[in-house]
């Protein structure tokens, strides 16, 4: 009976209880049909002697019942003729017979009580692993959509970093605050510093040479006032 005690605490056991208790559900799972299956095996093999020791039993007590009323016969002739030995041997011999059909008798339907009670667990055991594995799919498709979602958060995580990142360099703030200030706005803004200074300096050489090309000019064209001033004092 320890098959049949083990298997029916298969049957009652909790399925999501084992899996939340087990480090790794899929192994747990994994073991517990194996152990369904393997008493799924044994159970059937128990049913299978059931079968045949209950058919056993019927012969032999069908074979009794003939030695009863073969022996009842016997005896109800040899009252008739008047034979009182062979009568009283034929008597014990139904004695006998009736004993023994009665207790295959009760053999019998105790080995039909079992095998009916070894068939109706088998059949509970089958309807349990087939429970198991539909749990067992249920989960490995949850695992595979929450490892999808997962990858799906971290890849989106990601990109966000990347993005606040970028946006960062471009508007001139600091993705990390423990790293000093440079973005690509900085960049152009010092380009953009750099060269408004550089083209102010160049403004400011050109209005110097301008300022000192008039000089000159003023200059010269004093000189030749001062040649042509002469030249008429000398008239």
């Amino acid at each position: 009976m320890g098959t049949l005690n083990r298997i029916r605490q298969i049957i009652a056991s909790n399925v999501n209880a084992l899996l939340e208790k087990a480090e790794d559900p899929a192994t747990r799972i994994n073991q517990l049909i194996r152990e369904m299956d393997e008493s799924i095996i044994r159970l059937r093999m128990e049913v299978a002697k059931g079968i045949a020791a209950e058919k056993r039993l019927t012969r032999r007590r069908e074979e009794a019942d003939k030695a009863l009323q073969k022996s009842d016969t016997a005896a109800r002739s040899a009252v008739a003729a008047g034979n009182e030995g062979a009568a009283r041997k034929a008597v014990a011999r139904k004695l006998d017979a009736a004993a023994a059909e009665a207790d295959l008798t009760e053999q019998q339907q105790v080995a039909a009580e079992m095998t009916t009670t070894l068939k109706a667990e088998l059949r509970r055991l089958e309807d349990k692993i087939q429970e198991v594995r539909r749990k067992k799919e249920s989960l490995i498709a949850h695992k595979r959509k929450a490892q999808a979602e997962q990858a799906m958060l971290e890849a989106t995580e990601q990109a966000r970093q990347v993005e606040r990142r970028t946006d960062a360099a471009l508007n001139g703030e600091r993705a990390d605050v423990t790293q000093p200030p440079a973005s690509l706005a900085e960049e152009v803004t010092d380009l953009e510093a750099e060269n408004e200074a550089r083209r102010r300096m160049a403004e400011r050489d050109r209005s110097l040479e301008e300022q000192m090309d008039e000089a000159q000019r003023e200059a010269a064209i004093e000189k030749e006032l001062d040649a042509i001033r002469k030249e008429l004092r000398k008239c």
